[in-house]
């Protein structure tokens, strides 16, 4: 962003938060609403959440009791699991290992979001069941063979 010195001195030392170029602009305004709308019609909310409660229970009950999975927290699609090296300590693992994670992910064909010791599950709010099964079918394998350091 371009601004005078009179409007920069006027400012320095404030918050200042600009808008960017789609912000108010009338037809990304319409595409929001038309997605509210396809939201609504296809009812994503509801799908979302009843898949989220099925993709929660297995964590909880597969996935919480590997030795390096310390918590699980998260709300419908977008849930985290802590990967950890002890569970009584909850140390966390190095780089190396949720690299060796992501790794072993991307050759069951899956993309994981690793970040810090953070596993991210957030697929599409469209996946089915199905898929989310599929995604969690090939997940457990990996996170059961971690070894401890």
């Amino acid at each position: 962003m371009a601004i005078s010195d009179d409007i920069w001195n006027t400012l320095k030392g404030q918050f200042f938060a600009p808008g960017s170029s789609e912000s108010g602009n009338p037809i990304c305004c319409a595409v929001a609403s038309k997605v509210l709308d396809i939201y609504r019609e296809e009812h994503i909310v509801e799908h979302t959440a009843e898949v989220g409660k099925h993709v929660r229970e297995r964590l909880e009950r597969e996935f919480l009791p590997l030795p390096h999975i310390g918590s699980l927290s998260g709300l419908g699609l977008m849930l985290g699991l802590d990967i950890v090296v002890d569970k009584k300590t909850k140390a966390t693992p190095g780089l190396e290992e949720t690299n060796l994670i992501r790794r072993r992910g991307f050759e069951q064909g899956l993309y994981l979001r690793v970040m810090g010791s953070r596993l991210c599950f957030s697929p599409p709010l469209v996946i089915t069941q199905e898929e989310a099964d599929e995604a969690l079918d090939r997940l457990y394998p990996i996170l059961a063979e971690l070894k401890s350091s």
